[in-house]
């Protein structure tokens, strides 16, 4: 079971659920909830223990997103900051979403050298909004090989959650690689990342969707 799970746009009616599957394995982090969704994370229990939390509101969003901030001792020994994020959606938000994404990776680098620091979630970005990634972070996706049948996590031609829009009268079919996540290793290096998958690519036979309009994330380590 994974240790840490980063949800985005949870709202409360679906909350209620996550409770009850998840409450018996899993701490849920508590937050305030100003918005109508926000994001979510929850800790196995036998596997990490949380010291402290923060919630970090971008401040020009326009859509209530922010950054969940949680100081977590893994397997009683490794210490790690996990950064769940939501950042603004849209191709005309491009600026406050390169802003949000540069707030993020100043909390990575501001860090302790002490800490492995993850940071990711729902972050809408497009390739050409991040040329380079900064010195000593790393994208994991790119570190365990940049695996091409698990790049795009929001994607029309595989997930029919997703309203297709004809263009120039042609089907249009986009795929991005809206979701994403960073990490930043501690000095000396505790971990080592051992793959990148993508999940919730199966239909729900009660409903016959998807879970989401967007694939998820299973990120796997190596403790050295």
């Amino acid at each position: 079971m994974p240790t840490a799970v980063f949800l985005q746009e949870v709202v409360e009616e679906n909350l209620l659920v996550l409770r009850e599957k998840l409450s018996s394995d899993y701490e849920e982090l508590s937050r305030e909830t100003p918005c109508n969704y926000f994001t979510k994370t929850f800790l196995h229990r036998n596997s990490a223990y949380c010291e402290a939390t923060q919630v970090v509101p971008f401040e020009e969003s326009r859509m209530g997103r922010d950054m969940m901030v949680a100081q977590v001792t893994l397997f009683g020994e490794v210490q790690c900051c996990l950064v769940n994020a939501h950042l603004e959606s849209g191709r005309q938000y491009s600026e406050v979403r390169k802003k949000q994404l540069s707030t993020a990776f100043s909390l990575m680098h501001a860090a302790d050298s002490s800490v492995n620091i993850f940071f990711g979630g729902d972050l809408n970005l497009r390739d050409h909004e991040i040329q380079t990634v900064p010195e000593g972070i790393v994208d994991l996706w790119r570190a365990n090989g940049s695996p091409a049948g698990e790049k795009y996590t929001w994607d029309s031609t595989k997930n029919d959650n997703i309203a297709s829009k004809g263009v120039a009268g042609k089907s249009y079919r986009p795929r991005c690689r809206f979701d994403r996540i960073y990490m930043k290793h501690s000095t000396p290096r505790l971990m080592t990342p051992t793959e990148f998958k993508l999940v919730g690519k199966r239909v729900i036979r009660s409903s016959l969707c998807y879970p989401s309009d967007h694939f998820g994330i299973l990120c796997c380590f190596q403790l050295l």
